[in-house]
């Protein structure tokens, strides 16, 4: 999987702000492609740090997948 890793000082920015500039910036519902880019290294996923990254991330996800199910989208296929 191609990845970013991310530090950043949370007193500057939250998680939550780094997790909504994910949803909000990529299409979570293309499986193992992002636009005309395809294969198993264009999954979308999130790798937390611990258990407190990793239950918000699932909390967003679910939250979005709430969101694109109210409008007849796709599923998130986002890893976590």
């Amino acid at each position: 999987n191609e990845v970013v890793w991310v530090v950043f000082w949370p007193a500057k920015v939250s998680y939550a702000q780094l997790l909504k500039l994910f949803w909000e910036n990529h299409n979570p519902t293309q499986g193992m492609r992002q636009a005309n880019d395809r294969g198993t290294q264009y999954r979308s996923g999130i790798y937390y740090f611990d258990d407190a990254q990793k239950s918000a991330a699932t909390a967003t996800r679910d939250q979005y997948q709430e969101r694109l199910q109210s409008v007849g989208a796709g599923t998130v296929t986002t890893e976590v």
